[in-house]
C-alpha cells in the first residue's frame, strides 16, 4: 500500500491493492492550477511554531506556517476543526473556517 495507513490513505485500506494504489496516488498529486509557497519563507515559521506548539504534527505546522506567511484563511474539514490545530490558529491570530468535505 502507498502511504501509511493514516488519515488520508487509512479509508482505502478496503479496498484491494491496485485500487488503493491509484487512489492514493489521486491525493497525492498536485494538480497545476494549485500553487505552493516557497519552502525558504514557510520552513522557518514553522520552526518558530513548533517552538511554541510542540504537539502540532509537520502537517499542521505547515498549515499554519502557510496561513502566516501567506496571511491567509486556513480551510479545515470539519473533522480537523474539532482537533490541536484550530486553538493554535486562534492564538497566532491565522483566519480558518470550517469547510464540509465532499
Amino acid at each position: 500500500m502507498v502511504g501509511a495507513g493514516g488519515h488520508l490513505s487509512g479509508p482505502f485500506a478496503s479496498l484491494d491493492e491496485s485500487h488503493q494504489r491509484s487512489a492514493i496516488r489521486s491525493l497525492l498529486a498536485l494538480r497545476e492550477d494549485i500553487g505552493l509557497p516557497d519552502p525558504r519563507s514557510t520552513v522557518p515559521v514553522m520552526v518558530e511554531l513548533s517552538e511554541r506548539h510542540p504537539r502540532l504534527n509537520l502537517l499542521n505546522l505547515e498549515a499554519a506556517a502557510a496561513g502566516l506567511v501567506l496571511d491567509a484563511t486556513v480551510l479545515l474539514s470539519i473533522e480537523a476543526s474539532g482537533g490541536v490545530l484550530p486553538g493554535v490558529l486562534d492564538e497566532e491570530g491565522i483566519a480558518w473556517l470550517p469547510v464540509q468535505i465532499g
